[in-house]
């Protein structure tokens, strides 16, 4: 009785573990036979994780690992201000951290809503993630979806790692158009990430089960970053990611879609949004062994500027080893007129390969925004033709092209003292000028931000632009630099990127104004506070007496300056108001200090979300110009003011809203309107 008693509780624990175990890989799906897609979506752990299967032929087949199972191995990450959240158990910094798994904050677990799966998270920093998972036509529309609902900006960002397996191959090879099939590691990003979809493959040869992801296209979000990786190696990350490029990805490939950290006023919503679906082969079989696969046109949209110089690729594939294969490549205008002609011979000696025929272009001067250009590229094997293709590409007004970009960002990581940083700006073609806003944030919070104008960028050169930064008691903690370019007002680019301060544990930089007292002076105080002040007094009466006065005045000028310099009075007594009266808004600002304040600029922060017109603000006193118009903010350069000098900038803004600070900025110092 006694044994019979203790067998039935076993099967008990065991259906029950058995019943945990289940649980654990409970799903939420949708699947649409018509549509040809079957999302599946975890809910009761690492929720939000995915998988998704391609209907072929009457019969379901894997495009993800683990389908038609949830997986743990398919997974979001969120980036808020530095720290990365995981809906996956995988990453060593969740197995590390249990509050970095997104399970603990889960406030809405997958469900379904029409041809939708949603699930939403509230993170600790008060942001809120949304992920959502919309059925189309042979695949689903991933939407990610990051809303600050805090009072304070942050700096959020996106990964997504898909776990590609298509029918029975876990180690899918990835085509990426205008550069093959890739059978290693690789990492695309700025200039080298200019493809508009990407494709895995059951197998190189003769396949049956193929997934195409879509990166580009309307209401779709472009990266930042596309790595090709072995998911074995890139399922411990959650954010960083380092390629080796003779790591092999066959055996269990996966890819890592980046979408960078951006700052995120309150209540603003982030949306990301990419495609993965059933897709068809680069080279249909009916075309045999040898083929064309794509003309790919080297820039995303495939839209070009006159006078621009571009490299394109006809991507061939073989499979079989193909020999003296000649490819002929002409470029047409609207007229059917010939303007370029691109002729060679290659030998492909590899069977079941993608091979990127790459050459160069000169977009016509004479093309203007109605005209537009044809690819046609033949393919011939013994004299004969064996494949063409044809694409067109259209122009573009060169202004509506990034004909001014920021080309490269670097931090120099210093032991001691300030800290340069370097922004490349590169001018295409014609004379630019803007404006450079720079912003370091730490923990989300901006530590330093500074802002200055590119001067004159010459056509078709980089300029280097400095700013000097010097940071208080840093050493190695992780911060976020976020450079953006304006022009006539509008932002027209941005970099983002994480960085920190290479520094000894037992280092940090200590501003000169912070030094022990025996090392500001080493003079005796009552020579500073007596003496001194004394004898520059008689100075000014000699100049006074001998002097003739325009001399006078600018030596008195200098001698004030060098009084408050030596007695430690810095440059106080400024002041900045704002007051508001209905509609009309009014900064004042005053330098009541003895010297000149230099590069003078004025923040005016406005409210996020409401409805506001401005027009040029009337500016009296010492100049000054409207710079930049953010959503949150706008910007004035005053340049300098002088000792003594007011200024008032008044504008109007329509709508309700509340008063925000203003900050006014000079080259030592800062005031906050209170």
């Amino acid at each position: 009785m006694h044994s019979t008693y203790r067998f039935q509780l076993m099967i008990i624990l065991i259906l029950i573990l058995s019943d945990f175990a289940i649980a654990g890989y409970r799903s939420e799906g949708l699947m649409d036979i018509e549509k040809g897609v079957h999302v599946v979506v975890g809910k009761f752990r690492n929720v939000g994780t995915f998988s998704i299967g391609g209907y072929y032929n009457g019969t379901w087949e894997k495009l993800t690992y683990f389908y038609p199972g949830p997986w743990e191995g398919t997974f979001l990450s969120i980036y808020v201000n530095g720290k990365v959240y995981s809906n996956s158990a995988n990453p060593t910094s969740v197995r590390a951290e249990k509050g970095n798994l997104m399970d603990t904050y889960v406030v809405e677990y997958p469900h379904v809503v029409g041809t939708e799966i949603r699930t939403k998270w509230r993170l600790p920093e008060n942001v809120v993630v949304e992920e959502v998972f919309e059925l189309i036509e042979n695949g689903t529309k991933l939407y990610i979806k990051i809303t600050n609902k805090d009072y304070r900006s942050i700096t959020a960002g996106a990964r997504l790692n898909i776990d590609t397996m298509l029918g029975e191959n876990d180690g899918a090879p990835i085509y990426i158009p205008g550069d093959g099939l890739r059978s290693n590691e690789i990492e695309y990003s700025r200039s080298n990430l200019d493809f508009e979809y990407w494709k895995a493959y059951n197998k190189e040869e003769n396949a049956t089960v193929i997934a195409s992801g879509v990166l580009y296209g309307e209401g779709l979000t472009y990266p930042d970053k596309f790595l090709v990786t072995d998911w074995k190696k890139s399922m411990y990350s959650s954010w960083d990611y380092e390629v080796d490029p003779k790591r092999m990805i066959l055996g269990d490939s996966s890819v890592l879609i980046y979408y960078n950290p951006r700052i995120l006023l309150p209540n603003e919503t982030r949306v990301i949004v990419t495609i993965y679906k059933k897709g068809g082969p680069v080279l249909p079989f009916s075309k045999g062994s040898l083929g064309i696969a794509d003309i790919v046109s080297g820039e995303v949209g495939g839209k070009y500027v006159p006078g621009e110089n571009v490299t394109m690729s006809v991507d061939v594939v073989t499979r079989d080893i193909e020999n003296d294969t000649e490819i002929l490549i002409e470029v047409v205008d609207t007229e059917g007129d010939i303007i370029h002609t691109y002729n060679t011979t290659k030998d492909f000696l590899e069977p079941d390969t993608v091979n990127p025929v790459k050459f160069n272009l000169e977009i016509p001067e004479r093309f203007t925004t109605n005209d537009s250009f044809e690819i046609i590229a033949s393919l011939f094997r013994g004299g004969k033709r064996v494949d063409h293709r044809r694409k067109r590409f259209s122009i573009l007004e060169f202004y509506e092209k990034h004909a001014f970009i920021l080309d490269d960002v670097r931090v120099e990581n210093h032991g001691e003292g300030s800290v340069p940083i370097e922004v490349d700006v590169k001018s295409l073609r014609i004379e630019n000028r803007g404006e450079l806003d720079l912003e370091i944030l730490k923990d989300g919070k901006s530590i330093y931000s500074s802002m200055k104008s590119t001067g004159t960028v010459r056509p078709d050169t980089t300029k280097t632009i400095t700013f000097t930064w010097t940071p208080r008691n840093l050493t190695q903690e992780p911060m976020t630099l976020i450079v953006s370019l304006y022009k006539n007002f509008k932002r027209i680019d941005e970099i983002t990127q994480d960085f920190s301060l290479n520094f000894s544990s037992n280092e940090s930089f200590i501003p000169p104004d912070e030094k022990e007292d025996g090392e500001r002076y080493p003079i005796h105080p009552s020579f500073i506070t007596i003496i001194l002040p004394v004898s520059l007094i008689v100075m000014v009466i000699i100049i006074f007496l001998f002097l003739n006065p325009p001399t006078r005045d600018k030596s008195i000028e200098i001698w004030w300056r060098l009084y408050d310099v030596i007695t430690g009075r810095g440059p106080g007594d400024v002041e900045i108001k704002k007051i508001r009266d209905g509609e009309n808004i009014k900064l004042i600002i005053k330098n009541n200090t003895r010297r000149e304040l230099r590069n003078c600029i004025v923040e005016d922060n406005i409210p996020k979300g409401v409805d506001v017109t401005i027009s040029r603000p009337s500016i009296i006193g010492e100049g000054g110009r409207l710079i930049i118009i953010k959503s949150d903010k706008f910007v004035w350069e005053v340049g300098k003011l002088l000792p003594g000098a007011t200024i008032v900038l008044e504008y109007r803004i329509r709508g309700e809203w509340v008063l925000l600070p203003a900050r006014l900025r000079w080259d030592s110092g800062e005031k906050i309107t209170k």
